[in-house]
């Protein structure tokens, strides 16, 4: 352990707890993304009422500090486990994807196809929000561009990764070599569109995003800027290169744990509030 230094778990009204360092009262952790796949615990003004940032459960016997459990857990976490679930074959640059939601009054299908064959159709646990927009996000190593086929375009502006240029009429985005992971949204998708790959990426993924999914692009894939993939429950459904469906899910794990940023301007390392400091 390291000296004078030394955690509180404080228990607030509404029955979680927050970590409050005993040098500071008035200052609690508050949780953010490190740009790795941890999470760091950061010092803020403690909040008076319920935070999603700074209130956790702490289990005393593991003496773990984990985000509290959702009353209503999303339909999507775990939904399509890790990288994805297989679903159709692989698709490559050249080929025509077809994007498809299937709506009735209490259900939801996804299709995807190639070259105009379907790959099967895959059952939704709950309803898509009714704003998603189709997407494509690719992690290229060379150039890439997707054609739009019309009715669909690219949106026009600003809204998409930092890595994406669209053309002045809309049909066309590419992305430079330079990124991963950033995602160009489409508009005038409705209930289908197909777009049409040029360039060899190193993966693409391609379907469904909400408008409210981080475009931004990074690696290694955090949340909320990296892979669609792992942003959290209902911000992505997709057709992957490989062959692959994925739903995305990940940052609303309840038990994904939480650490202090290492500091480097002292020797006091990795310091956890479940376990003593490594140095």
């Amino acid at each position: 352990d390291v000296p004078g230094l030394a955690f509180d778990i404080i228990t607030t009204p509404s029955g979680y707890q927050r970590v409050k360092p005993r040098s500071n009262h008035s200052l609690c952790f508050s949780k953010q993304e490190n740009g790795t796949h941890d999470t760091e615990l950061v010092l803020r003004q403690c909040n008076p009422g319920l935070d999603d940032s700074q209130d956790f459960i702490y289990d005393p016997l593991s003496a773990i500090i984990h985000s509290p459990t959702s009353p209503n857990p999303s339909p999507w976490q775990n939904f399509t486990p890790g990288q994805g679930i297989p679903y159709g074959k692989p698709f490559k640059t050249g080929d025509t994807i077809t994007a498809i939601r299937h709506l009735s009054s209490n259900q939801e299908t996804l299709e995807f196809k190639v070259n105009n064959v379907s790959q099967g159709l895959l059952p939704m646990p709950a309803m898509l929000p009714s704003n998603v927009v189709g997407c494509i996000g690719t992690c290229q190593g060379t150039s890439i561009t997707a054609l739009a086929v019309a009715p669909a375009s690219f949106q026009q502006g600003s809204g998409h990764g930092q890595e994406v240029v669209v053309s002045d009429n809309g049909q066309s985005a590419s992305w430079s070599p330079r990124g991963c992971n950033d995602v160009a949204f489409l508009a005038n998708t409705n209930t289908s569109f197909s777009i049409q790959l040029k360039g060899s990426p190193s993966f693409v993924d391609f379907g469904w995003c909400s408008p409210t999914l981080d475009p931004a692009g990074d690696w290694p894939s955090p949340s909320p800027s990296g892979w669609m993939g792992e942003q959290g429950p209902g911000k992505a459904w997709i057709y992957r290169m490989q062959g692959l469906f994925k739903a995305s899910d990940g940052q609303n794990d309840p038990l994904q744990k939480l650490c202090l940023p290492t500091v480097t301007t002292t020797d006091r390392g990795q310091v956890r509030p479940w376990a003593p400091a490594t140095v």
